[in-house]
């Protein structure tokens, strides 16, 4: 049976308190709720035959994401751990030779946020998605399928969260804010851009419905219960990606 090496992802330093120009950030924790957000348990599983590939399942911009696996086709051979975003190509995001096991660990600085499959790859390199060597799936899948896994990048971020004293009022979305409202506020995005949160070990998906925060450097401007369902209690370090429109 195949082993698996372990993998994770750096979490980032915490966040100076900050609070927002448009909303007052308010916490009955005083500056609480700073730490960073935690990458998801590994996501490495064992294939077919010889294979088996170990991966996280998040990271972050400009920190190491680590990939290892094992594979006696690639005993002292070059490995290729090959990544692509969406329907685009597959590019190589690091090279790395096995051991006489088979076994091999290789570190990749993501430079941009976004959904990225990953796969690794032994043989020469070829043209095109379906030539260049013998794929070993990142996630179950037969050998040489190309099967891959989803790695999610986050921009790390500051955010702070709102609400006190504004519900009942219209936000910059012209959404009536009230304690329920799960969105956030932001400086550019389009009202409606959907957005991925992770803060420790939680994720959500939420709206822009405001504009915000203008001050103390904060990124993010969460309502008061986007925050409550990811357990912050004060300003933060989070882990933000806005999401493609659902087609």
């Amino acid at each position: 049976m195949a082993r698996f090496l372990t993998a994770w992802c750096c979490a980032l330093a915490l966040a100076a308190a900050s609070l927002p120009a448009v909303a007052t950030a308010q916490s009955s924790e005083g500056n609480g709720g700073t730490a960073p957000p935690q990458p998801d348990p590994p996501a490495g599983q064992q294939t077919p035959g010889d294979m088996a590939v170990d991966a996280p399942r998040s990271g972050f911009v400009g920190h190491r994401v680590r990939v290892g696996g094992k594979s006696r086709r690639a005993r002292r051979r070059v490995v290729r751990i090959e990544g692509r975003q969406g329907d685009g190509p597959w590019t190589v995001l690091a090279r790395v030779r096995a051991d006489r096991k088979g076994v091999f660990a290789a570190a990749w600085r993501p430079r941009r946020a976004g959904q990225w499959e990953l796969r690794a790859r032994v043989g020469p390199a070829g043209r095109g998605a379906g030539n260049g060597g013998t794929s070993v799936p990142v996630e179950i899948g037969a050998e040489g399928s190309g099967a891959s896994s989803r790695l999610t990048v986050y921009e790390p971020a500051v955010a702070t969260w709102y609400g006190p004293g504004f519900f009942g009022r219209q936000t910059a979305c012209g959404i009536e804010l009230t304690e329920t409202t799960v969105g956030v506020a932001h400086r550019e995005l389009p009202c409606g851009t959907r957005v991925q949160i992770a803060y420790q070990q939680r994720v959500i998906v939420v709206p822009v419905i405001d504009r915000g925060p203008f001050a103390n450097d904060a990124d993010w401007d969460l309502t008061q219960a986007a925050a409550q369902q990811l357990g912050m209690t004060g300003t933060s370090r989070i882990g933000a990606i806005p999401l493609r429109p659902e087609r």
